[in-house]
């Protein structure tokens, strides 16, 4: 969790010697969520927080979270919220 902005499912795959077939089926099968979809919950989880808790702006919290741009940030909140990070700033 800590780590989710540099963590790639290669990097474990390399750093346990499996391969990443394998790990992503194994994290499936542990977490019940593919890599992909558990880290974009937590990047979520620590969105949702920065926009409660601090007066960011939607370009910072977007590189805190590790996307390479702002638009890729607001993509992925709107999918998973149904609102934009705007209006969930508002609603808090």
């Amino acid at each position: 969790r800590e780590n989710f902005k540099e963590i790639t499912l290669e990097g474990i795959s390399k750093k346990f010697f499996y391969s990443t077939s394998y790990i992503s089926r194994m994290f499936k099968i542990v977490t019940g969520k593919t890599f992909k979809e558990y880290v974009q919950h937590e990047k979520l989880n620590v969105a949702l927080k920065l926009i409660e808790e601090t007066d960011y702006s939607f370009e910072k919290i977007s590189e805190e979270l590790g996307y390479a741009n702002k638009k890729d940030f607001y993509t992925m909140f709107k999918k998973s919220t149904g609102m934009t990070p705007g209006q969930m700033r508002k609603r808090y």
